[in-house]
């Protein structure tokens, strides 16, 4: 177990201990803009999650009275999936990577603040350093990039919709075997109370978590899940309503 713990140039308490051979780790900072640039390279360097508590700090700032040049203090704790029963499923198709567990305190009283009074707040998961699945993500940079389209949300209208036209190399590629040829054949969610939003360019799962009672509890999950796509029986109704939604007025 390694210990990091030091007060910045301004003063600001910045702790952290970390096992990168268990991707255990354990944080409690002073929510400064330079802590908080320090503890993003650190997730980074070390495959941990981010939180952004910008907008949940200012929130409780006024909810507390705490004066606006005061930092609060966030701990936060990250736990690999060897500490998750589900990661263990005989069955192989369910597997939770990341967890999280995180508090928000007042550097003033000590106190811990109730985070439900939030609107929300947005964590970033890593992808693949704890996931057996090893999700190929160039298949999601592409499609994001040029049609929007999200290949491990199932309910994304590519996989859903016969009125979403798609290409390759000039052939049409029709519904069904988008959901059979195309879908990864895994999804990846939040957890509850939390919404999956995509995936960003350090390959970290976002997800806005904006229930109070999933805020106020502080703990998250990465899940991920293998899926398959039933073929969706053909519908002259739904050929019809594609080809009316087409008609300009």
């Amino acid at each position: 177990m390694q210990q990091f713990s030091k007060n910045n140039k301004n003063g600001d308490l910045f702790q952290s201990f970390f096992n990168n051979n268990k991707f255990l780790s354990s944080e409690m900072i002073s929510l400064s803009p330079d802590n908080i640039k320090e503890s993003i390279l650190t997730a980074q360097n070390n495959s941990l999650t981010q939180i952004n508590a910008t907008k949940c700090e200012q929130e409780l700032k006024k909810y507390y009275n705490i004066p606006d040049n005061i930092s609060l203090i966030l701990k936060k704790s990250d736990f690999p999936k060897e500490f998750n029963a589900a990661a263990t499923n005989s069955d192989n198709t369910t597997e939770l990577g990341q967890s999280l567990s995180y508090s928000l305190y007042n550097p003033i009283t000590g106190e811990k603040l109730d985070t439900s009074k939030c609107s929300g707040i947005q964590i970033k998961m890593p992808l693949n350093a704890r996931s057996r699945f090893n999700l190929n993500i160039e298949p999601y940079k592409y499609l994001i990039h040029n049609r929007s389209v999200d290949v491990f949300n199932f309910t994304d209208p590519f996989y859903t919709s016969r009125c979403f036209v798609y290409q390759q190399n000039g052939v049409d590629i029709p519904l069904n075997s988008r959901r059979h040829l195309l879908f990864p054949n895994t999804t990846v969610s939040c957890g509850t109370g939390c919404t999956y939003s995509g995936i960003d360019n350090e390959t970290n799962m976002v997800c806005e978590c904006k229930e109070q009672n999933k805020c106020s509890s502080g703990d998250f999950l990465q899940d991920f899940k293998k899926e398959l796509l039933e073929t969706i029986e053909s519908s002259n109704i739904l050929i019809l309503e594609c080809n009316v939604s087409t008609i300009i007025i």
